[in-house]
Order: structure tokens, then C-alpha cells, then sequence
């Protein structure tokens, strides 16, 4: 997910994000296997990290982020350390911007050598669509990733069109069309929308600009719609968090149980990308399609002739959960934020539901350290709640 998003989609959503995974790849294959000894990038809480080097002696473990706006974005420590003294930097709106002699992705070179900075903690790049014209193929199987010139393509039997936002004449993130059924017991939803290609959503998808017909599926499929009252109360903004099967129109491909977010009132991709609809024959801009869904494939991302190619593979790749807690109560005791998959949800616990006691004890009488550990642990505690 690109930096302009880092402060507002990025924190929410891993704010937001659920408990262990329940996805289960309709190709039955055991879970995580041992990779095999060349692999060379691995997915952390569904994203791609990797290790980049920076003037051939620095080595930077990076998040591979196709949505990143700005082309290779470093943590501020390691910015600090190659920087010091902020030499050879420039600021532009909080953001420092430097250049390095080099910059290489698993030895490959990045075809650039631009460094940004903005105070955060996580070094991530995308591909610098404006001069790459490779192929980045991930073998998602053996976790292994090269950037060529040529690939096979007919290892590929799914193709779909990337078109590109552009700033002037320069290539700037791209988005992808892929017609989805989306289901969930006996009621579904076809869709054939465009969705930017972003590695760095730890989702299936992240929809910012859903329809109605949308949002009505996402409230039948889960009666527990927003997992965090409390923001969508404070932002006037809507999310919903639930888990869909969904196939890939046309095809068998079926992924079940997989994690979809609404996510409105932050950010409109729609209106911020409203040209992409003009170029793709006017399909619905709606949001983001991530690496929960992109993992299931060996894919390849084809910068020479803008196309996305998918293969599904035989592993499944076990989500691992990014927050501790399985529900957070507020000042007033009150529940407003629930993992999907966490103790409260599994045991009939509602938003707004009001915190009496944890292992007997009065909630009131703990302290905030005291709390915050037993939300760690909430399976293991008894509760006592209040309607």
C-alpha cells in the first residue's frame, strides 16, 4: 500500500485486522510446507517481504507494495544510518527525499536510486512502473521471485488486463478487472469491477467504494458488520469485516473463507483513481485487491505488455493474525472493536456490549496494563458481560 496511504487506510486496517485466517484453497495440499532453500522473499501476516540491498553493501528487509506511490520508501532508522547527518536530503511536505548510489531487489537491479522518508517504521517499494517495462514473477510455491524479460505465459491459463494511472505521461500504479462471484451460504453477488493491484493490503480485498448491492451482501453474510464501532462512530465512515467464498467468473477458480473489507469515509479510491474507469470501458473503480487473494497464485506481474497472469497453486499459505487482541473495550467498558475469527464473536459477545468482570474480578478494578494483558489472552478468561 503506497505511503500517501501509511497514516490513513494502512494503520486502520492493520488496526482493524482479524485473528488467525480460516481460508482453506480448494487444492488440498498441507499447510506452510518447508520451502526450499532458494527461496528468497516470505510472506509476514500476508505481505511479501524481502531483503533489498542499497549501495551494494546495506541490506534492508523491505514489504513489496505495488500500491506504493512513492517508488522506494526506507524506515527511519535505517534512513538515519544512511543519511546521517541529513546529507544530500531534500524535504518536501514531511517528507525527506535523498538518493543512494544504488539499489538492488534480490540482485536485480531497481532502476532507480530515489530514497524517501516520512518518520515511519516500515521500508517497503513498488516496481517503478514509469521506466520498468520487466516481468515480476513470483513463485508463490517456492516463495521465489525474478524479474525478467520473457516467462512462458502458457504456465498462465488466467490473463487480465492491468491499466495503469498515469501523472502526465509516466505509468503511476496499476489496476486490474477481474469479474468476482462472491458468496456466502445460499446468498452471492456477481461483481466485474477494477481493483488496484496492492501487495501491501494484508486482505483479499479492501473496498472503499463498494455499491449497495455490495454492502447489502457484506451485512447478510456477517451480522456483526462494523468490527470497530467506535472509529466508524468518531469518522462518520462504514467498515465492515467479514468472510466470503468467492470464484473468479468464467473459471473454478473457488477460494473459500476469505477476508473482506469495507472500509469508507477514509479514502475514495474511486474518486482518486477516476480516470483508470475511463480507460478500461468505464468498470467500476471500487478499491483494493491484496495478498490474501494473490498468494493462492504464482503470479506475475507483466509491466511489458500490462497484464496480470495467475496460476492457481496447490499450497495454502496459513494468514497469521497481525493484532494481539480479540476485542477492545472502551473508557466506559464498552466493546467496540471484535476479530472476526476471536473469542467474543465465537461466543455470542456483541458490539456495545458493556465489560462486568474477568475472572471474577470487577473490569473497573484492573488497570489498563492489567487489562491489556488479559485481552491477549481472552479464550483462556472467564468473562462476564452485559447486554
Amino acid at each position: 500500500m503506497g505511503i500517501s496511504r501509511t497514516y490513513t487506510i494502512a494503520c486502520a486496517i492493520l488496526c482493524a485486522c482479524t485473528s488467525e485466517n480460516q481460508s482453506a484453497h480448494t487444492y488440498t495440499n498441507d499447510t506452510d510446507r518447508t520451502l526450499v532453500d532458494n527461496s528468497n522473499f516470505e510472506i509476514e501476516y500476508d505481505v511479501i517481504r524481502m531483503n533489498t540491498v542499497i549501495n551494494g553493501t546495506d541490506t534492508i528487509n523491505a514489504i513489496f507494495d505495488t500500491g506504493a506511490l512513492v517508488h522506494y520508501h526506507m524506515d527511519a532508522v535505517n534512513f538515519e544510518k544512511l543519511f546521517p547527518n541529513h546529507q544530500n536530503i531534500t524535504n518536501i511536505n514531511g517528507i525527506t527525499i535523498s538518493e543512494g548510489d544504488s539499489i538492488s531487489i534480490l540482485g536485480y537491479n531497481y532502476l532507480g536510486k530515489t530514497i524517501t522518508n516520512a518518520g515511519t517504521n516500515l521500508s517497503l517499494f513498488g516496481p517503478r512502473y514509469e521506466v520498468d517495462y520487466r516481468m515480476w514473477k513470483f513463485d508463490m510455491e517456492n516463495r521465489i521471485l525474478s524479474i525478467t524479460d520473457s516467462i512462458d505465459e502458457s504456465q498462465y491459463p488466467l490473463k487480465f488486463n492491468i491499466y495503469f494511472d498515469t501523472r502526465g505521461k509516466d505509468r503511476i500504479v496499476p489496476f486490474v478487472n477481474i469479474p468476482i462471484i462472491f458468496s456466502n451460504g445460499n446468498d452471492s453477488v456477481r461483481t466485474d469491477c477494477c481493483y488496484m493491484v496492492d501487495t501491501g493490503t494484508p486482505f483479499s480485498f479492501c473496498i472503499t467504494d463498494p455499491t449497495q448491492e455490495f454492502i447489502d451482501f457484506a451485512i447478510m453474510a456477517d451480522g456483526l458488520q462494523e468490527i470497530d464501532r467506535w472509529m466508524s462512530e468518531k469518522r462518520g465512515d462504514k467498515k465492515i469485516l467479514f468472510a466470503s467464498d468467492y470464484t473468479i467468473d468464467g473459471t473454478e477458480c473457488l477460494q473459500n473463507g476469505m477476508k473482506v473489507v469495507i472500509y469508507t469515509g477514509v479514502r475514495s479510491m474511486r474518486a482518486e483513481f477516476k480516470d483508470v474507469e475511463k480507460g478500461n470501458g468505464g468498470k467500476r473503480v471500487v478499491g483494493t485487491i491484496g495478498m490474501q487473494f494473490l498468494k493462492n497464485f504464482n503470479f506475475v506481474i507483466d509491466l511489458k505488455n500490462e497484464r496480470l497472469l495467475l496460476k492457481p497453486v496447490q499450497t495454502n499459505y496459513p494468514s497469521k493474525p497481525i493484532i494481539k487482541y480479540d476485542f477492545r473495550a472502551d473508557k466506559e467498558n464498552r466493546v467496540y472493536m471484535m476479530n472476526i475469527n476471536g473469542y467474543s464473536i465465537n461466543n455470542g459477545v456483541s458490539l456495545n456490549d458493556s465489560v462486568i468482570s474477568a475472572n471474577g474480578k470487577a473490569w473497573v478494578d484492573y488497570s489498563k496494563k492489567e487489562k491489556d494483558s488479559l485481552l491477549v489472552v481472552a479464550k483462556d478468561v472467564e468473562w462476564a458481560f452485559e447486554k
